[in-house]
């Protein structure tokens, strides 16, 4: 779908998952920070999200901001988030929900099935759980290259790999300005540029 999803209302989308009995809602960030906003300029939009059959909402395509969640589990508490982060160019996804684990505000619940994801420094070695660093993947030598070695995919991504298992993605590190040694990443420019007057 290329059109707005706001058309004719904000409430296009939760209709048509009313309409056709929806369980599983795949739809990105933005999307979701946008019917935020939205229903903070008009609080009585938020009668027309009926979300009620939807059991599980798939978020992707940027990191979903902890504000976000607060949001979707303020109004629906019987939906199980679950952000995913993946890449077109693997066909797969890095890390993912999982309907029995525990959903953390800000993070991703875990690492996909069969995928070696790990969070490295710039010299190419693990960080301690809760650091930032760069998304790789472990795999068998094949066509891909990569900065840090062989068998050793880099995404791009900038995130955190936490000790109960959750991951935070916080923007695309390859856009990452590093002024002094002091990382800035889109997701850090986003955040001030939001909160901005028009």
């Amino acid at each position: 779908y290329d059109g707005n999803p706001f058309y004719p209302t904000p409430a296009a989308l939760p209709k048509l998952c009313r309409q056709h009995g929806v369980k599983f809602f795949g739809i990105s960030a933005k999307y979701i920070d946008a019917v935020r906003k939205a229903v903070e300029r008009d609080p009585e939009l938020l009668s027309q999200l009926n979300m009620d059959q939807v059991k599980t909402i798939a978020s992707t395509g940027s990191p979903l901001v902890p504000e976000n969640f607060d949001f979707l589990y303020s109004h629906w508490p019987h939906i199980c988030v679950s952000s995913i982060s993946g890449g077109t160019d693997i066909v797969s996804t890095f890390m993912l929900g999982n309907l029995d684990g525990v959903v953390r505000r800000g993070q991703i619940q875990c690492r996909g099935l069969g995928m070696a994801v790990e969070v490295w420094d710039d010299s190419g070695r693990p960080v301690q759980p809760g650091v930032t660093g760069e998304l790789v993947c472990m795999y068998r030598a094949a066509y891909f290259s990569s900065d840090f070695g062989p068998n050793v995919w880099y995404h791009g991504d900038f995130c955190a790999l936490y000790s109960e298992g959750g991951l935070a993605v916080f923007g695309r590190s390859d856009a990452t300005l590093n002024p002094g040694g002091v990382r800035i990443g889109t997701a850090d420019i986003y955040k001030v540029v939001e909160h901005m007057s028009e």
